[in-house]
C-alpha cells in the first residue's frame, strides 16, 4: 500500500503538468474581432477562451483612416501605442510599460511647459464625438448665431480634470452647449499632467468647438 502511495506521488504531478500545458497552448489561441460603430471601426484579437481578454494587435480606425495602434497582452496595453490625427501622421507616441511620453506633436501651448497638457488619445477622434454630440441651440439656429468657441480644461498633476471654462465665447446659448459636450467628452479620456522644470504643473487644455449652421441639425 506504502508503496502505491508513493507512486501516485510521482504519476499525479506528471498528469497534472501535462494537462496544464494543453489548456495553456489552448488559452493563448487567438480570435480576431471587429467593432464598429458609426464611423470608428476596432479591429483587435482576444483568446479564443476567454473572449473578453484582448492579447495582441490592436487597430482603430475614423473614416478609414488609421487613428490609433497599438498592443495587448492579457488585456493590458503594453509598449508603445501610436495615436494619428487622421492623415497618418503621428500625434502621440506613449510607453505603456514605461507610462511616459516618447513622442507628441500639439498646437497647445509649449511656451511655458517642456510638455503640455496632453490627450492620451486621438485629437481627431475627440473632435469627431464633439461634432457628433452637439445640439445645435434653437435660439442660436433662428438668430444665425455660429462662429467658434474656446473651451479650456483644467488638467491638475495628477491628469485629473478640475473645471471646464470659456477662454473665447459668443451667444450664451452656444457657450453652454460647448461646455456641455466638451465635459461629456473630455470626461471619457485620460490626460496628462503638463511638465515644467522636471515637475508635474497645473495647466490648462484648449479646444475649439464649432458652431456652423450648414453642418448642424436642428434640435
Amino acid at each position: 500500500m506504502k508503496k502505491l502511495a508513493i507512486l501516485l506521488l510521482f504519476i499525479i504531478p506528471g498528469i497534472l503538468c501535462f494537462g496544464q500545458d494543453f489548456d495553456f497552448d489552448q488559452e493563448f489561441e487567438l480570435k480576431e474581432k471587429t467593432k464598429k460603430h458609426k464611423d470608428i471601426i476596432e479591429i483587435y484579437h482576444v483568446l479564443k477562451h476567454h473572449r473578453k481578454i484582448r492579447q495582441g494587435l490592436y487597430l482603430r480606425y475614423l473614416k478609414k483612416r488609421i487613428i490609433i495602434n497599438g498592443y495587448y497582452d492579457n488585456n493590458e496595453k503594453v509598449g508603445i501605442w501610436k495615436y494619428y490625427d487622421g492623415l497618418r501622421r503621428v500625434q502621440l507616441e506613449y510607453d505603456y510599460d514605461k507610462l511616459k511620453v516618447v513622442d507628441y506633436e500639439s498646437f497647445q501651448d509649449t511656451t511655458h511647459y517642456s510638455q503640455p497638457p496632453l490627450l492620451l488619445g486621438s485629437t481627431i477622434e475627440m473632435k469627431y464625438k464633439i461634432n457628433q454630440r452637439i445640439k445645435y441651440p434653437a435660439d442660436a439656429w433662428i438668430k444665425g448665431l455660429s462662429g467658434e468657441i474656446i473651451v479650456g480644461i483644467k488638467i491638475d498633476t495628477l491628469g485629473t480634470i478640475q473645471d471646464y471654462t470659456i477662454v473665447k465665447g459668443c451667444a450664451e446659448s452656444l457657450n453652454n452647449e460647448a461646455l456641455r459636450v466638451v465635459e461629456e467628452v473630455a470626461s471619457e479620456y485620460t490626460w496628462l499632467p503638463a511638465i515644467k522644470d522636471d515637475r508635474y504643473v497645473e495647466a490648462t487644455y484648449l479646444i475649439p468647438v464649432q458652431f456652423e449652421m450648414c453642418r448642424r441639425r436642428y434640435y
